[in-house]
């Protein structure tokens, strides 16, 4: 892991030098290491070897030691002393080196550190602001000193065995070109801290597998070969005891975590030696700890290196020796366990983990703890009958699993997953390419590199990645702003045809349609009809139109509507998601809108439309939400079904998930008929003038909105969410909408327990708290679905389409995995485990099972389409109020008489949401809150989509101040399209070079001007002293002449004295 901590204070560096990094009672202890000096700005400084503390202490005073002269020619009372980049080595690596004594393991932790800070060396800049110029530039040079430390902070008095370095790099880098120290530019270092962090992993796991250790992949970094399970929460008290305190204040942010950490340390102890640690170590280890170690020793003694080990084979392919068949029972089950055995339902998943490798003793631990497994389901299974709720029941097997099963999923699942298998370079590469471009048209080789380094741990280097990449030649290549990045075919397939089936169709068919013999048509203003004519008028295959704002009148698309079909055109209605299908549905009247991927996957909408004479028009709400992929699809269906598409929707607020932006591709490169009407242009009110203000991104906002009251600043002392919560209870009443939108997912989770911890308080919140299951996606790509290591024990698959042994609507968990396959519970509950398809991961989705609190009163919003146990089924997206809650079966009684099964999962509470969830939603008020960590997550998309759902008053409560929402009004996402790719890389990269020539030109005026001010004060300065001279040379003549006037008025004196008589 890898973390970058700033120093501001002198003195406080200088402290932390004397306390946290360098003393000398620690060496003497052997838990740390005496610090190094290295860098190529130390070299050029002289320092070399070891860190003294005056040579420390001169470098936080901005002076350079030896000298005593200033370094760097600003000195302010508030500039950044430096950075703390600490490395931390995985827990096993550390457990492993203090346990086995391999000094290898210390050498090969070293190296990637330094290997790593010479890549971060490599990106350092420096600002250039001479002649009005404003940019960084690259120096390459940094000076930083380093200490590896053995320990963590002790708990109880007694610390963990904690491998890490700390690297403190001073503010101040050498540029080459000015020929002078100036203060270091760290943000792009700091922004790019994620990518420094996987290319450590990846150097030290390759070095370790080099010395014969099995390494095994995390999702975020690596372990030594299977990891006994409790093993790092064993040796990681520090961490459970900061999780612990952070859990019970609700602190969930992690600088947050950082800042309690640093609140609850207790100082290190040099009364125990390292020798002592170790023994207290050895006495904590268990026999499977001993196990794994000797495992460990075993591996190294052999010195295979782990790249050599047998690949796993591709999950995505069938294998060749088996057939390609989507549930198949497990072959290797022991015999006398056939279809109705339980060893393979529910909690008996020992027996189904790959067990390759395991001692016989290991083997029979498992098959003792799977009979005391096996013994704990029946007896669960005879309460489940003897309540009447088979497990086998048809509604109890759609649903999910048993209630006695059902109290197993809410137990955490812990880290009981398969072992992540380590790709070579070339499929690491492949695997990164196909989940990134899921997503994004267009990808930064950087990122590329970065997602196949987690993919490759042990088995590839940097480089090697680098070099497999390139081999690639199926794949578009451009650089683009110094940054090189890549498309596929695939991507620039879709917008070519998506553009052209929209420009082939410009002015090719006859108008819309005309003005609507309607009472309706009589609602609206001079501007409506206006745009709704606009917008009939139009001849192209392909229309958008534009309309912005929560407040804008239904009126004119209900009108267009009825134009349209008054015209003969049959009119079919589509949302871009489900919220966008259910503001169709409460905006314009309309019954049952699907949403466009049930639109374009149920084949039967498009069939019974297609070969009629009569031309339809498909009308996509939101389409703003489109992305390439699904837009392709549409248009494709469109062309065999010689239909018109209208696009409504704003291209300003939060994008599509999926790759490119295809409403704001068809409106930059189609040349399409857009009707543009931006209702909030129209109306006058502060409250518009603010929505205006914050899509057109202006500068300054934040002291604006201070005295519009807009924008909130909470007192110091609490939390952002007791807030909110507090101001939304104020504001809602039965009259008066409202909702609360958080930043991130973890402040949109604090802003509903806050408000419903206020509701309880008031009353309203009636009976205690129900624990019900919550069903959180995973958010996968389909690419991660189809890698077994992303699976894990306990994760819910739910099935919307068919595939064999499960139809749509089932819902199954993982419960094992054998050779490489997950295994999941069969569809009747019980029997023998089956395999789950990854070859069809567009079947199913992937859920993260939770629990979540509900009384009566509360407010839920569904997030599926479900089924209730009566009534009618709820469309995903619609918000209800829980009036019931049977006592005994925990079943949940709605306000419109339906009753939902305890474990339907697919909802969550109504009071906040996300900036995406906000998406199709409106109210009264919305109210946007963020902590200061917060606030860099946030751009102006998500302003935009929070202020547009405002129907009278949009407000903003943080602690953080103003600075911190202008820069986030400022900060926008801006996706390039495989068009632009392809297009406008020349264009882009022209204003690119222009701008830097334009700097460049700026810099050779500065310097030339500078030149010639350096000679003129040159000559001014020969001048003045020949000036000063001459009047020096005048002053002293003056002087000599007086002194020679004086002298010979002495001597005339002197003289008229003796010619006087004497007197008698």
């Amino acid at each position: 892991m890898l973390r970058i901590q700033v120093q501001n204070v002198a003195a406080a560096a200088r402290q932390y030098f004397v306390n946290g990094l360098s003393r000398d009672d620690y060496y003497q202890a052997g838990t740390e290491l005496p610090g190094q000096w290295l860098g190529h700005a130390a070299e050029r400084l002289g320092l070399q070897g070891d860190v003294r503390q005056h040579d420390f202490a001169d470098l936080t005073e901005n002076i350079r030691p030896g000298t005593g002269g200033p370094l760097t020619p600003r000195k302010n009372d508030d500039r950044r002393i430096g950075y703390d980049i600490s490395f931390h080595a995985p827990k096993s690596v550390s457990v492993a080196y203090f346990m086995t004594g391999d000094e290898a393991i210390r050498t090969a932790f070293v190296q990637a550190v330094r290997e790593t800070m010479r890549d971060i060396e490599a990106q350092m800049q420096t600002r250039v602001r001479r002649g009005g110029a404003s940019h960084d530039r690259n120096t390459g040079n940094m000076v930083w000193a380093e200490y590896i430390h053995f320990t963590s902070r002790p708990v109880d008095g007694v610390s963990d065995p904690h491998l890490h370095a700390h690297n403190f790099v001073f503010n101040c880098t050498f540029d080459h070109d000015e020929e002078r120290w100036k203060a270091g530019q760290f943000g792009d270092i700091v922004r790019h801290a994620p990518f420094f962090q996987d290319v450590f992993h990846t150097n030290l796991s390759h070095k370790l597998g080099e010395l014969g250790y099995p390494i095994t992949p995390t999702e975020f970094a690596f372990e030594l070969g299977p990891v006994p399970d409790g093993l790092i929460e064993h040796f990681s008290r520090r961490t459970q005891l900061i999780e612990s305190i952070a859990e019970e204040m609700g602190i969930a942010d992690a600088t947050q975590k950082a800042g309690l950490g640093a609140k609850t340390r207790e100082r290190k102890r040099d009364d125990i030696t390292l020798a002592q640690l170790r023994s207290a170590w050895e006495e904590r280890l268990r026999p499977e700890d001993r196990a794994w170690l000797d495992e460990l020793r075993q591996a190294r003694a052999s010195g295979r290196p782990f790249r050599e080990t047998p690949e796993s084979p591709d999950p995505s392919k069938p294998r060749p020796d088996k057939p390609d068949a989507s549930a198949t029972p497990d072959a290797s089950a022991k015999p006398g366990q056939g279809e109705h055995g339980h060893a393979g339902t529910g909690g008996g998943e020992g027996v189904f983990t790959d067990t390759a490798g395991k001692r016989p003793d290991d083997k029979a631990q498992e098959r003792s703890k799977e009979q005391e497994g096996s013994k704990q389901r029946e007896r669960t299974q005879d309460k489940d009958h003897a309540r009447g709720t088979d497990s086998k029941d048809g509604r109890e097997t759609r649903m999910g699993a048993s209630p006695g099963e059902e109290e197993a999923d809410f137990v955490s699942p812990g880290s009981d997953r398969p072992k992540r298998p380590s790709y070579s370079p070339r499929r690491a590469i492949d695997i990164a390419i196909r989940h990134l471009m899921e997503r994004e048209s267009i990808v930064e080789e950087a990122d590329i590199i970065r997602y196949a380094m987690r993919h490759s741990r042990g088995r590839a280097t940097e480089e090697q990645l680098r070099s497999a990449l390139d081999e690639r030649t199926d794949i578009p290549r451009k650089t683009i702003k110094d940054k090189k990045y890549i498309t596929t075919h695939e991507a620039t397939r879709e917008e070519r045809r998506m553009i052209h089936f929209a420009v082939e169709g410009r002015g090719m068919h006859r108008k819309l349609g005309g003005v609507p013999a309607s009472l309706s048509i009589f609602k609206l203003t001079g501007t409506d009809r206006e745009v709704m004519k606009t917008l009939l008028d139009s001849t192209d295959r392909v229309t958008l139109l534009k309309m912005t704002g929560a407040s804008y009148r239904p009126e004119v698309v209900k009108a267009a509507m009825e134009g349209i079909r008054q015209s003969r055109h049959p009119l079919i209605v589509v949302g871009a998601n489900a919220a966008a299908s259910r503001h169709a549905e409460s905006m314009y009247g309309l019954k049952d809108v699907p949403t466009l991927g049930k639109f374009l996957s149920e084949s039967n909408l498009g069939n019974t439309v297609r070969g009629r004479i009569v031309e339809h028009v498909i009308w996509v709400e939101q389409a703003g939400r489109v992305g390439t992929k699904d837009m392709h699809r549409l248009f494709e269906l469109a062309r065999k079904m010689k239909a018109r598409v209208v696009l409504s929707g704003d291209k300003d607020g939060v994008r599509a998930s999926q790759r490119g932006d295809a409403f704001e591709i068809l409106g930059r490169h189609g040349r399409l008929r857009t009707v543009d009407w931006e209702v909030n242009r129209w109306m006058r009110s502060d409250f518009a003038d603010a929505k205006r203000a914050i899509r057109e991104r202006r500068d300054n906002l934040g002291k604006d909105f201070v005295e519009n009251r807009i924008f909130r600043q909470t007192p110091e002392g609490g939390f952002v969410h007791d807030h909110a919560a507090k101001r939304y209870l104020q504001v809602w009443r039965k009259d008066h909408s409202a909702v609360l939108v958080g930043a991130n997912q973890t402040m949109a989770k604090w802003l509903n327990r806050a408000v419903r911890s206020q509701l309880k308080e008031q009353g309203k919140l009636k009976g205690g708290d129900v624990p019900v299951l919550q069903l959180q996606p995973t958010g996968w790509s389909e690419t991660e679905k189809k890698l077994p290591g992303s699976y894990r024990r306990g994760l819910v698959i739910e099935f919307h389409k068919a595939t064999r042994g499960f139809k749509p609507g089932d819902r199954t968990k993982v419960v094992g995995f054998k050779l490489g396959s997950v295994l999941v519970r069969p569809r009747q509950g019980f029997g023998i485990p089956v395999e789950l398809n990854l070859r069809h991961t567009d079947r199913f989705a992937v859920y993260e099972p939770g629990r979540a609190s509900v009384s009566i009163g509360d407010r839920i919003e569904l997030t599926r389409n479900v089924k209730p146990i009566l009534g009618k089924p709820l469309r995903n997206r619609s918000q209800r109020t829980i009036k019931g809650i049977m006592p005994v079966t925990r079943e949940l009684i709605l306000d419109n008489g339906r009753i939902l099964p305890r474990n339907f999962g697919h909802f969550r509470h109504a009071y906040a949401t996300t900036a995406d969830g906000i998406h199709g939603r409106s109210a009264d008020s919305v109210i946007f809150a963020a902590e200061k960590d917060e606030w860099r997550q946030v751009n102006s998309h998500h302003l935009t989509s929070a202020s547009e759902a405002a129907k009278l008053r949009f407000e903003v409560l943080t602690n953080a101040g103003p600075e911190a929402f202008d820069q986030a009004v400022r900060r926008t996402r801006q996706r390039l399209s495989a068009s632009d790719f392809h297009f406008l890389a020349e264009d882009i990269n022209e204003k690119h070079d222009q701008q830097k020539r334009a700097r460049q030109a700026r810099q050779e005026r500065e310097d030339f001007h500078k030149e010639v001010k350096m000679k003129v004060a040159k000559e001014v300065q020969k001048a003045t002293e020949m000036f000063e001279r001459r009047d020096k040379d005048e002053k002293e003549d003056q002087k000599e002449a007086e002194r020679l006037w004086q002298e010979l008025q002495r001597l005339r004196r002197q003289e008229h004295q003796k010619r006087r008589p004497h007197a008698p």
